[in-house]
């Protein structure tokens, strides 16, 4: 939206987040916590997501977002998993075993990654010369 001369489309998306996120958090962190603080923030995110999308849609240009969104959702699915079942006896080994398997399905899934990073990081230091 900002790439297309568009912040006030991309201002109400933020603000339509933000006022999501301070009703959702005045709801659920009395009752369930730093969790109930988790689940507003990805609530509010979702909503300026789909806010921004159909934003685009309507002024710029029809987009799909669903088969760009599968691979994240899956290694997203997993590493919550490995904190839901790990993270009451060791949080931080929890999180970073979450984070490990993260990116390992993100590498396994765009196997041409690391050699384009290869590539990119030898570009920069040529450049830097």
């Amino acid at each position: 939206l900002i790439g297309y001369d568009r912040q006030q489309l991309e201002f109400l998306s933020a603000l339509a987040g933000a006022v999501i996120n301070i009703s959702l958090s005045l709801i659920l962190i009395p009752r369930m916590g730093t969790i109930g603080a988790a689940w507003a923030i990805v609530i509010s995110e979702v909503i300026i997501l789909w806010m921004a999308v159909l934003f685009v849609k309507w002024k710029i240009a029809r987009l799909t977002i669903l088969p760009h969104l599968w691979r994240p959702l899956i290694a997203g699915a997993a590493a919550s998993s490995i904190l839901l079942i790990l993270g009451q006896n060791n949080l931080w080994m929890a999180g970073f075993l979450a984070a490990m398997v993260y990116l390992l399905i993100f590498i396994l899934f765009n196997p041409g990654l690391i050699s384009k990073l290869r590539s990119l990081a030898f570009q920069n230091q040529a450049a830097g010369s």
